[in-house]
């Protein structure tokens, strides 16, 4: 296991963990705010799986993000994490020799394994796990069934109806409320 300082501006932190033999690498990194690590220690436990199977694994943070630092640069977040994954392939290129790569990501980091699969060859898979979601017909009708027969919806929408029907009041306005607390425009003429 190596401690990684890599990417257009030495900015970007990474883990890599060698296999010899390995023909593919799987690269993971972090989630939202979460670190390389993963939430609940998940791209720890992934890696070691994956370097038990046999593939080379490289874990690091995006820009900005756990141990990587700023870049300086001015670009989009999406534009960004494809540069900072680039950066990463080009890194574990160079330093075991592999070219076939898997990404692993997990929210909005898969979301950034298609978007970045669909544009580098390198890529021969993506792990995705909650990621691109397409709500159809059926999944609309069950989510209003679901939520039409809860009794805890129905308790609660007539809870707040009655509440807001009971605690009607009329505010009584003091007589100065709508007065300005300005002078006059004679006053302000006069200065």
């Amino acid at each position: 296991m190596e401690v990684l300082q890599f990417g257009r501006k030495h900015h970007l932190m990474g883990i890599l963990h060698r296999t010899p033999g390995a023909r593919y690498a799987a690269i993971l990194w972090n989630t939202g705010i979460s670190t390389r690590v993963g939430v609940f220690r998940g791209n720890i436990e992934t890696a070691e799986a994956l370097v038990k199977a046999g593939y080379a694994v490289f874990r690091f943070d995006l820009s900005q993000l756990g141990d990587s630092g700023d870049p300086e640069d001015a670009l989009p977040l999406q534009d960004r994490s494809t540069l900072d994954l680039n950066e990463a392939l080009d890194a574990v290129t160079k330093l075991c020799g592999i070219t076939e790569f898997i990404l692993v990501g997990l929210c909005s980091s898969a979301i950034d394994a298609y978007y970045f699969s669909l544009t580098d060859t390198r890529v021969h898979a993506i792990f995705m796990v909650d990621s691109l979601v397409y709500p159809t017909y059926r999944h609309r009708l069950t989510f209003a069934w679901e939520r039409m027969g809860s009794p805890f919806r129905w308790k609660r929408l007539v809870k707040k109806g009655l509440t807001s029907l009971l605690n009607r009041t009329t505010e009584v306005l003091p007589t100065d409320f709508f007065e300005g607390n300005y002078q006059s425009p004679e006053a302000a003429a006069q200065g």
